[in-house]
């Protein structure tokens, strides 16, 4: 009969996602792993496979994630300016929190893709295209009602705001400051006038 596992497995990824985003795949040992994860070497092989597969579960955990919770925030808009500060706060409230490392895990691995294995690749851009678009269907959707000018090019607007909020990632990683956040958030919805 096989020993039960010790460990809560979500947790457990969760915390191993905090140290990859932090320290990114290259810079994470093992040792780092089973450390945050508070669990042993063998059940970290046992249950989660290599660094590389466990690295791309956390990838997979954070997509679903923050896709639950935008998908909610989108659903749940009572307008289109609404929509989208809702959006970018959720962004900002993210990037800041003090839970995690600042700024975004898609984000910081983006940047070093160099080094990101294909299936990390696909993940972070399946994961930028699926976001681009909601917040087509979205803005759309608002448009048809009347709260956005016909002649406005929604997937340009998506566009801007998908590269808003890699832009405001960097820059929480950079100085984790929520005013300059909100600053650059109020701006932007001045693009829906």
């Amino acid at each position: 009969m096989a020993r039960p596992k010790e460990f809560e497995r979500k947790e457990a990824l969760a915390q191993a996602m905090k140290v990859f985003w932090l320290k990114g795949y290259d810079g994470t040992s093992i040792p780092d792993l089973i450390e945050a994860m508070a669990i042993s070497r063998s059940s970290l092989y046992d249950t989660f496979g290599d660094k590389r597969q466990l690295f791309c579960e956390t990838i997979e955990y954070y997509a679903a994630m923050v896709r639950q919770r935008r998908r909610e925030i989108l659903a749940s808009a009572p307008s289109l300016r609404q929509g989208i500060a809702c959006f970018l706060q959720e962004i900002i409230d993210l990037a800041v929190h003090e839970g995690y490392p600042g700024g975004c895990f898609f984000t910081n691995t983006a940047t070093a893709l160099v080094t990101a294995n294909q299936e990390t690749r696909e993940i972070i851009q399946g994961s930028a295209e699926k976001m681009e678009d909601e917040l087509i269907a979205f803005i759309a959707q608002w448009q048809e009602r009347g709260e956005l000018a016909a002649g406005r090019d929604v997937r340009s607007l998506a566009r801007f705001f998908v590269a808003l909020a890699t832009g405001m990632n960097v820059d929480a990683r950079r100085r984790c400051n929520r005013g300059v956040l909100e600053d650059m958030a109020k701006v932007a919805l001045t693009v829906l006038n």
